[in-house]
């Protein structure tokens, strides 16, 4: 059953549970540890219910208390009563837990008045089926002075206003009761009584309205893996264990781990068969284990071993020497003494990035480049790590060396209407493909007559008009001439010689 607060006077309540707590742990009060007889001359919390009650206000028809029906029955018109309500704790192991309460004066002329909880000791462990309120020896008489009776003892109160009683279904309040120590499990038997002005207080209870069990005993827990001495190679491990609470005691609530090595981490909930995240980095570790019970007895372990979570990495870049326009392939290959390591290579010459290759089951990357210019090309491949490995770099030179070109002389062609010599050449690659854009030149015995651009085709053709007799008869005897390609950054030149020539009047 849910407690809720009512709204009553709470300067004078709140001192009065904060002096609840105090009167457990001071020595010599009337809660002293293992008591069986409780000394009420002693108990000024109870002088001070007793005072607040008798500060009754006459009739006040505005705070008259709620007589409707409620969870409990009202021992008769004009006398108070009350009951308690399941405390929010069922189970404790000798600290305060928080209960609740119905209370009702039943007569309007009582504005003010005290519940006071009480608890009855029982050795008694908790029945099969749950239901101990009949374990408990009621006390069969109490007065204001002793209002629990023969027997009980008084755990808590709070001072009531009449007219702060809440709905029928909910309790009226909640007060903060202390059970004196004991060294045994065994149960705590609660029942209310309230205190009203002059002599007046309510019945007694026929039986415990809640029982609230003494729980001293520890839970057991036995880790069984990780063993000890465990080498772990991945960034979590799987817990095995076995956690209990002894049969009718409160049970396991909860079961937390944390790392204590290198560093400690907070508590977090675990649970046996599942994996639980290790601390960062390679080195000794330490998982600790805690079990707690519903009263809040805990127990623990822990197990020490180490772990290797990151491999240091190593990477190799190789390749081979190609020719200018032929793509150039590189290969890194990333090595590590753990498992493989896995994500990808970038490869990169300067600030230029390559290409990016996914690392494969063998610990290998490759790209395939185009575009290299002929000469040396100083390549770097990064692999950045995952998260089991730490990354490094290769480098290597890729060297690219001069396409070959194919140079064809034509011949000579003298045109004698208009005085001239065309000179023509094709210039291509080794396999055929047109070089366009490139520079022929036209010579004979180391004079150059003329220059062409080669076009899309390859062909070069320039002409001259600087007739001499020595050319003409050069022209008229064969027309012999070479044709020179002087190469360029990517290509190697060429040169051919042609070994005709012809004549047309045009």
């Amino acid at each position: 059953m849910t407690t809720q607060t009512v709204r009553i006077r709470r300067a004078v309540r709140t001192a009065a549970l904060c002096a609840v707590a105090l009167v457990a742990v001071t020595p010599g009060s009337a809660h002293a540890d293992w008591e069986d007889e409780y000394n009420y001359a002693n108990d000024a919390l109870l002088a001070a219910d007793i005072a607040y009650a008798d500060e009754a206000a006459s009739a006040d028809a505005a705070q008259a208390p709620r007589l409707a029906a409620r969870s409990f029955a009202l021992a008769g018109p004009g006398v108070l009563s009350a009951h308690a309500a399941a405390p929010a704790k069922l189970w404790y192991n000798g600290t305060e837990v928080t209960s609740g309460y119905y209370a009702s004066s039943g007569d309007p002329a009582v504005s003010r008045y005290s519940a006071v909880m009480c608890g009855i000791y029982s050795a008694e462990a908790v029945p099969a089926g749950g239901d101990a309120t009949g374990l408990f020896t009621m006390p069969t008489s109490h007065t204001r002075a002793d209002p629990c009776g023969p027997g009980g003892r008084r755990v808590g109160s709070s001072h009531i206003t009449s007219g702060s009683e809440v709905t029928p279904d909910s309790p009226d309040g909640q007060i903060v009761s202390t059970f004196p120590n004991k060294p045994a499990n065994g149960l705590w038997g609660i029942y209310t009584v309230a205190i009203g002005p002059g002599d007046t207080v309510s019945a007694l209870p026929g039986k415990v309205d809640a029982v609230l069990g003494i729980d001293k005993v520890a839970p057991t827990v036995t880790l069984t893996a990780p063993a000890t001495g465990f080498h772990a190679t991945t960034p979590s491990v799987v817990l095995t264990f076995t956690a209990a609470d002894q049969p009718t005691l409160s049970g396991v609530a909860a079961t937390e781990c944390r790392n204590t090595l290198p560093a400690e981490t907070a508590w977090v909930p675990c649970a046996s068969g599942a994996p639980f995240a290790l601390s960062a980095g390679n080195g000794p570790k330490r998982i600790e284990l805690r079990v707690t019970d519903a009263a809040g007895n805990t127990a623990g372990t822990a197990v020490d071993g180490d772990a290797t979570l990151s491999w240091d990495t190593t990477l190799t870049l190789t390749g081979t020497a190609t020719v200018y326009g032929t793509p150039a392939t590189l290969t890194a290959t990333v090595a590590t003494t753990g498992p493989a390591a896995t994500g990808t290579v970038t490869f990169a010459e300067g600030t230029t990035v390559l290409g990016t290759g996914t690392l494969d089951a063998t610990g290998k990357a490759s790209v395939s480049v185009a575009g290299l210019a002929a000469g040396s090309h100083a390549v770097t491949a990064t692999y950045a790590g995952d998260a089991t490995h730490t990354g490094s770099t290769g480098t290597y030179t890729q060297v690219v060396t001069k396409a070959g070109s194919k140079l064809e002389a034509d011949g000579a062609h003298l045109r004698i209407a208009q005085l001239s010599v065309t000179f023509s050449a094709r210039l291509t690659a080794v396999d055929g493909t047109p070089l366009v854009g490139k520079t022929v030149a036209m010579s004979r015995n180391g004079v150059t007559y003329c220059t062409a651009v080669t076009d899309a085709r390859g062909d070069a053709a320039c002409t001259t008009r600087h007739l001499t007799i020595e050319l003409l008869a050069w022209v008229i005897l064969g027309g012999k001439y070479d044709a020179t390609y002087a190469g360029d950054v990517n290509r190697t030149g060429a040169t051919d010689k042609s070994d005709r020539a012809w004549l047309s009047i045009c």
